[in-house]
């Protein structure tokens, strides 16, 4: 099962634009149960920790997307609509030992994120994010052909590491939409390095 979380407040002029259509129609069409995910948003730093301590702790929950504002000026950390600051550290203390296979970070600036919580995270679970600012329309697109690999991958019964393997593979035929997004995907790998799968 999948969790999405996001922040209250996710487009300009405060105007409330929400991802959760989205992963109600690709749920729908993918696996024709459109409740296959949990969601919640968060507007301050106690919320999103809450939120997100719930969504680990809970046994059918698999991946956690995290739909946030990135700091323009800082690649490690994701900005509140109370304007409170969310540090990589926070997101993985609150992920340790979590039985979950990946995390996407949807946030501009947030491939420090995921790169420092790859490499620090003791499940060797993946890690997603974007290596610069990015455009909400383009990154939406993106996000529902990467999600749409994820749920069939999971339909087909693969294991974990064989899940992200056919992911990746898939992603190929998107290379284009990937570099204009800037997006990386991380995993700790066998000599505990971070290493850029895609």
């Amino acid at each position: 099962m999948l969790a999405v979380m996001e922040t209250a407040q996710w487009y300009r002029n405060d105007q409330i634009t929400s991802i959760k259509a989205m992963f109600h129609i690709l749920t729908q069409l993918e696996l024709n149960n459109p409740s296959y995910f949990l969601y919640s948003n968060f507007v301050n730093k106690n919320s999103f920790n809450t939120t997100l301590e719930y969504f680990r702790d809970t046994p059918k929950v698999k991946y956690i997307y995290i739909g946030s504002h990135g700091d323009g000026w800082r690649d490690d950390q994701l900005v509140t609509p109370s304007g409170d600051a969310i540090s990589r550290t926070e997101i993985l203390n609150r992920i340790n030992k979590a039985k979950i296979r990946g995390i996407f970070v949807s946030a501009c600036n947030s491939d420090g994120i995921a790169e420092y919580v790859a490499a620090n995270a003791p499940n060797n679970i993946w890690i997603a994010g974007y290596g610069e600012e990015v455009d909400w329309i383009k990154s939406c697109a993106f996000e529902m052909l990467f999600w749409k690999h994820v749920l069939q991958a999971e339909q087909d019964g693969l294991a974990k590491d064989k899940t992200l393997d056919q992911i990746i593979a898939n992603l190929d035929s998107y290379q284009g939409l990937r570099r204009d997004l800037s997006f990386q995907l991380w995993q700790r790998q066998k000599d505990n390095n971070p290493t850029l799968r895609i």
